[in-house]
């Protein structure tokens, strides 16, 4: 019995060794990256391309936040409109003036938590299949409020809408849990995760 115990201790440090390396193998490519990205800034904002060297240094930033790790996956919502601020930014260097954007969150509401990149999904999920099919100007427009003590979060784009059917197939892969497409990954991902975190 004690031969078994010391071997389960071995094995636990060994495994604890193996998550200790392979968290610092994992940094490696990150750092690389934002290594390049800086580089490839440096060298915009000395060509004099101001707007190329600030997507670039926005671009850093929202990465940086996407590989973050933390313990609970939770952020303020504060915190979760920064990075929606940046990806927002990234695609108005895609799009140029023909997108645009507007935020109006509560004070209180900017100070509760939520899961991290539940909006930016959804946000991104507006570009994607809304606003870009639309080949003209386009708008997003987040809201935040709370209303009889909870607290509602408003993401409206005014691309091309979705037809009910898709709509209702939609809701229905999300409450049945079946993927009917690649489009319904992200808010899939979205609900799952509030359902598993706040019920």
């Amino acid at each position: 019995e004690i031969h078994h115990l010391i071997i389960e201790v071995y094995e636990k440090q060994l495994a604890l060794k193996d998550a200790e390396l392979n968290f610092l193998q994992s940094q490696l490519n990150p750092h690389f990256v934002f290594n390049v990205l800086n580089a490839i800034g440096l060298q915009a904002k000395m060509d004099g391309n101001q707007k190329l060297s600030q997507t670039i240094s926005t671009f850093s930033k929202y990465m940086q936040a996407k590989m973050k790790q933390d313990d609970t996956g939770k952020v303020r919502v504060r915190q979760e409109l920064e990075y929606v601020k940046c990806y927002l930014e990234i695609q108005q260097f895609r799009y140029g003036e023909t997108l645009s954007f507007e935020i109006e969150v509560e004070e209180k509401v900017l100070e509760s938590y939520i899961q991290k990149f539940c909006i930016q999904l959804i946000v991104e999920n507006a570009i994607l299949h809304g606003i870009g099919p639309k080949m003209g100007k386009g708008r997003i427009r987040i809201r935040g409020y709370e209303r009889k003590e909870k607290i509602l979060i408003e993401i409206e784009d005014d691309g091309i809408g979705i037809s009910k059917e898709r709509l209702w197939q939609v809701n229905d892969g999300i409450q049945k849990k079946i993927l009917t497409g690649k489009d319904i990954y992200g808010l899939y991902n979205v609900n799952e995760r509030i359902r598993l975190n706040f019920g």
